[in-house]
């Protein structure tokens, strides 16, 4: 959990660095398991709250934040669906009355614009405070903004 900081790049480093060690982020779409990828999604949405209730941190930052958070939120509401229908199976034809039981290419396709959104705003955040991203983590950058070394 975030502690008072002293700097704008003591937050940056922070959250790149709890990041870094979120699987759900960048692992291969066939390793995830989804009860895991949720709960990741989970901490990382909490971990985003306890941030921008931090005093100090920058808005610059905060926005940033904000936007991963709501990133959070929509693929957790994504998954919640309680009946899940496939169409060329019939209009009728339940597939699923699980919580996370959305078709495997719903929750692939949420959990890949989750990674988009958060890709956008980890290079914008390491590029701002000079912070280097991690292997792994690197992955969910945009190509051009991805360091090859």
């Amino acid at each position: 959990m975030p502690e008072q900081a002293h700097s704008e790049e003591e937050f940056a480093r922070e959250l790149i660095a709890f990041l870094e060690d979120r699987r759900a982020l960048y692992a291969p779409f066939a390793n995830e398991v989804r009860e895991h990828v949720v709960e990741s999604v989970q901490q990382i949405r909490r971990f985003l709250t306890d941030m921008l209730a931090t005093p100090g941190i920058p808005d610059t930052l905060g926005n940033s934040v904000r936007a991963m958070r709501a990133a959070c939120r929509g693929f957790l509401d994504s998954l919640y669906v309680r009946k899940w229908y496939v169409p060329e199976q019939g209009p009728h034809r339940l597939v699923s009355e699980e919580p996370f039981g959305a078709p495997s290419d719903v929750f692939n396709e949420a959990l890949g614009r989750l990674r988009g959104v958060f890709g956008v705003h980890i290079s914008e955040i390491a590029a701002l405070y000079g912070i280097r991203v991690e292997a792994g983590l690197a992955d969910i950058l945009p190509p051009e903004d991805r360091d090859e070394s």
